[in-house]
């Protein structure tokens, strides 16, 4: 099924183009500045409200084959809110190989235009489920690269994991995301995609607890 590009092109007509007209626009007081206002986007309403940098870690392991459309309408609900003064990656895991990772290019975080929006929903729209493992180590550690390359003349580093739950090892998630953030200078949000499920939901709550996160539980609507 093929979503979110219709989003996008909503809030693309509903601009008028003027979103990427005004980065060029010395007037506008949209382009970036070090004196621009907080972000208008907290990140599926989780916060804080100074985020600038967003990399959202997404499960498509085999155990996401029923919700995934459904979590990637949300992905890119979610990135169609994201501001100008913002900037994004986004990342697919299932195993625990580097090559189980797929990312949109350019592999960097990218600015919030209409035109970069448009953009990953193509790709997006392309990642299917697959995988009978979950780790998502090897996609946090990706994350924490991409953010070390983050503009340092605005703060506020954010990912975003999304999934089941579905671990393969919860233990060394939880150490490696420990290790990975060892100077807390990134948030953590966490969110439980469509399950019922007390030791996922521990897991995620912990992961976001430990990182200075929140944690949400998202259930799929009625059809």
């Amino acid at each position: 099924m093929k979503i979110g590009l219709t989003l996008l092109a909503a809030l693309a007509a509903s601009c008028a183009g003027c979103l990427d007209a005004s980065e060029n626009d010395p007037n506008s007081g949209i382009a970036r500045t070090h004196q621009d206002p907080s972000p208008k986007s907290n990140v599926y309403g989780l916060g804080p409200d100074n985020i600038h940098h967003v990399v959202y870690v997404v499960d498509r392991s085999g155990s996401m084959q029923e919700s995934f459309d459904w979590v990637r309408e949300g992905l890119l609900r979610d990135i169609s809110a994201l501001s100008l003064t913002q900037d994004f990656h986004v990342i697919f895991f299932s195993g625990g190989q580097d090559g189980d990772l797929v990312e949109n290019n350019p592999r960097r975080l990218v600015k919030a235009t209409d035109g970069n929006k448009t953009e990953v929903a193509g790709f997006i729209n392309g990642v299917i489920p697959a995988g009978s493992t979950t780790d998502p180590i090897p996609a946090l550690r990706r994350a924490f690269a991409v953010l070390s390359d983050a503009d340092r003349n605005f703060k506020g580093k954010v990912i975003c994991l999304l999934s089941d739950g579905e671990f393969a090892d919860i233990q060394a998630v939880i150490e490696g995301l420990r290790k990975l953030n060892a100077s807390k200078s990134v948030v953590i949000h966490s969110i439980l995609e469509m399950r019922q499920d007390l030791v996922a939901e521990k897991t995620l709550r912990t992961i976001a607890k430990e990182h200075s996160g929140k944690f949400k539980l998202v259930w799929r609507p009625d059809p």
